[in-house]
């Protein structure tokens, strides 16, 4: 069998109603030790589907219909999430390092001192003219 190129996609016999594709499926035979069913179209496209998304009792032969739509608006709430989460880590990331630089300049502030209070005792420690 050819290999279809990447991005093609095969025309199956479906339904639109509504930006709802409805598709129409034989299970042809339950494998994986019953956790999948091997779906047939009248394309006679095979598609392996998890058994516990389909109906109870479902079985070799039974006919089923499957239907799929877009789901823009939640979609859309997560892309908006994942960009507030991106933001909050860039921030969060942007206060560290901000404070990762006052902690810089505390601690060089704290040796010049040190440095000072080292430089005036032994100025002390000389003797006085």
């Amino acid at each position: 069998q050819r290999r279809q190129p990447l991005g093609h996609r095969k025309k199956l016999s479906s339904a639109h109603l509504f930006g709802t594709t409805l598709m129409r499926f034989v299970v042809g035979r339950l494998v994986d030790d019953g956790q999948t069913a091997v779906l047939l179209s009248q394309d006679h496209l095979e598609v392996h589907f998890p058994l516990c998304f389909l109906p109870p009792n479902v079985k070799a032969g039974s006919v089923v219909n499957l239907s799929a739509q877009l789901d823009e608006t939640t979609q859309r709430e997560r892309s908006q999430q994942l960009l507030a989460l991106q933001r909050h880590l860039l921030d969060s990331l942007d206060g560290e390092e901000g404070y990762k630089e006052e902690q810089d300049r505390q601690q060089k502030k704290h040796k010049e001192r040190l440095a000072r209070q080292q430089k005036d005792k032994e100025q002390k420690l000389l003797p006085q003219p």
